[in-house]
């Protein structure tokens, strides 16, 4: 597993992406994701669409409920974190 590093960057697009493909798996749409953690949907937009960054709550919670790990959703430097 990589390690993190110092200078390692939240890639926002990738991981927008991702999580809006997490989300799409499990047959959510922006507005119920919003409303399962407690966000608006253009909050949800926004990560999304690599406009803004996750809040560390946020990314919790989406965790939360999709039983994910925090290397599962984000993305940094370019590169999905493998998960072993």
């Amino acid at each position: 597993m990589k390690k993190l590093q110092q200078g390692d960057k939240l890639n926002l697009v990738k991981t927008g992406k991702n999580l809006k493909q997490i989300r799409k798996s499990h047959g959510n749409t922006q507005t119920e994701l919003a409303e399962k953690i407690g966000c608006s949907q253009s909050y949800v937009a926004k990560i999304e669409n690599g406009q803004t960054p996750m809040s560390l709550s946020t990314a919790i919670e989406i965790c939360a409920l999709y039983g994910l790990s925090i290397e599962q959703l984000i993305i940094l430097n370019d590169e999905p974190i493998p998960i072993i």
